[in-house]
């Protein structure tokens, strides 16, 4: 079911916990400390990888956690951000029309999930992670399912562990909801948090679900050289771009637009590639489905005083790959959003150089 509004439960006019919502907790725990509580699907996972049942337990939004003894559920944060305004002081939830679910609930919503990186690596694992702990629930709890690819890959999940659409409960928009039980799976990637880890089950499934388990029905041929473009996004578009694509052409790349490409569509052009090429973006979530020994060359923006952003350099040596950064520039971290232009004889020099033609 979707909720625009909350007619399906019950609006109470206080949570019914112990701790005083109107000071927010300031402290939050790990969920090792509270797998005492329950633990079955621990171990069918991997002990780094845990799901646990709060009583009374709170969801804020796009997946904040709060326990009923006021801690601030810090698993379930993708950042080390308070992304979900845990921690103001001035906030008072109970005036956001909290509800109550009577039930078991179970939460994988999470921060960022209108983004394909964090949607494929942690939103979709939190469902094959209830899977694989056999845990009983009642509904599982969205936020914010608002897009076709979002829906396409969902349902590719959903029909692999045979999971009905019905035990879904999509809320688009905000909502704080307490639930008599609250079943929260960890996110079992977060790059910054966790280091030099990807769980191999996480990886066996996606390609699984995305690559084995369907017959692509496409018209396309798949290719060794592709190239990421961000032509249609909002920002870190390469200006001169069409200019960059024309070369590449010449040099046997594929020109690719994810968002018109069904999800597994994607993976496979992953799968089957060798040279992946593009500017820093969500698209390169997709590595997860390519296969040892490929090279991304990533274009990007580089930093001033500070360490390298790349997500995707961690990435790449988890999936086994080669990652190769090519800076435009030097620029501050207010500036890193901004869009790109190729020196192209530079690039294509620097292609050349590292093997990528």
């Amino acid at each position: 079911m979707i909720l625009n509004n909350y007619s399906a439960f019950a609006l109470i006019n206080n949570l019914k916990t112990n701790i005083t919502i109107a000071q927010l907790p300031s402290r939050g725990v790990k969920v090792q400390q509270l797998l005492t509580e329950y633990k079955d699907g621990a171990d069918a996972i991997g002990h780094s990888q845990c799901i646990v049942t709060l009583a009374m337990g709170t969801v804020v939004n796009e997946g904040g956690i709060l326990t009923e003894d006021g801690y601030i559920l810090e698993d379930t944060q993708t950042s080390l951000q308070d992304q979900h305004k845990l921690k103001n002081q001035n906030r008072n939830i109970n005036n956001e029309n909290p509800m109550f679910f009577s039930g078991k609930l179970a939460v994988i919503a999470s921060a960022g999930s209108e983004n394909w990186y964090h949607w494929l690596l942690q939103v979709l694992p939190r469902l094959i992670m209830l899977d694989l702990s056999k845990i009983d629930y009642d509904r599982i709890y969205i936020n914010n399912l608002k897009y076709e690819w979002q829906n396409r890959s969902l349902d590719a999940v959903l029909d692999y562990l045979k999971i009905p659409r019905e035990k879904l409960c999509i809320i688009n928009g905000n909502a704080i909801i307490q639930a008599e039980t609250l079943i929260v799976p960890c996110i079992p990637f977060i790059p910054l948090k966790i280091k030099d880890y990807l769980p191999s089950w996480m990886q066996h499934k996606l390609r699984e679900i995305f690559l084995n388990n369907y017959v692509v029905n496409t018209k396309h041929n798949t290719f060794e050289k592709i190239y990421i473009s961000r032509k249609n996004a909002s920002i870190r578009r390469i200006t001169n771009e069409a200019t960059l694509t024309h070369t590449l052409k010449t040099f046997g790349f594929k020109i690719l637009h994810l968002e018109t490409l069904s999800p597994q569509e994607q993976a496979k052009f992953f799968n089957k590639a060798k040279i992946i090429v593009g500017p820093h973006g969500s698209g390169f979530a997709n590595l997860i489905f390519a296969n040892p020994g490929y090279k991304l060359i990533e274009i990007d923006h580089g930093m001033v005083g500070a360490a390298q952003r790349s997500f995707y350099k961690k990435f790449t040596s988890l999936t086994r790959g080669h990652y190769i950064p090519f800076y435009v520039d030097r620029t501050t971290e207010e500036h890193l959003e901004d869009d790109i232009i190729v020196n192209i004889e530079k690039f294509i020099s620097f292609l050349k150089d590292n093997g990528a033609l």
